[in-house]
């Protein structure tokens, strides 16, 4: 069985709920990925590149096509505590992906 591959930025969601997680990063040998939970603040997890693109096959997490057609929100409009996060989410994105998906602050995700 052929298993698509996944690229950044794709969008999923997960079947049984509301649930829908963005690909943020995969490793170079595919063997992880981070993801980012979009209905949370939550920081982005470390998951398993294989186990996604299974449950993708499965059905389990299915691809949202227009999923990035999001208004755009201009800078003033956000608040002092939605900047703050902001700025933490993409500052741990920029650690983790410029030292090879260090595990050393991701805890490890399975949908």
């Amino acid at each position: 069985m052929s298993m698509r591959e996944l690229a950044v930025n794709e969008v999923f969601r997960l079947s049984d709920s509301d649930r829908s997680y963005r690909v943020l990063w995969i490793s170079r040998d595919q063997k992880n990925a981070y993801i980012f939970d979009m209905n949370t603040l939550e920081m982005p997890t470390l998951t398993s590149y294989s186990e996604l693109r299974r449950q993708a096959d499965d059905g389990i997490l299915t691809l949202q096509e227009n999923a990035l057609d999001l208004s755009v929100v201009n800078e003033s409009e956000l608040s002092e505590g939605e900047r703050a996060v902001r700025d933490e989410i993409w500052g741990f994105i920029y650690f983790l992906t410029n030292n090879n998906g260090s595990r050393t602050l991701a805890r490890s995700h399975k949908i």
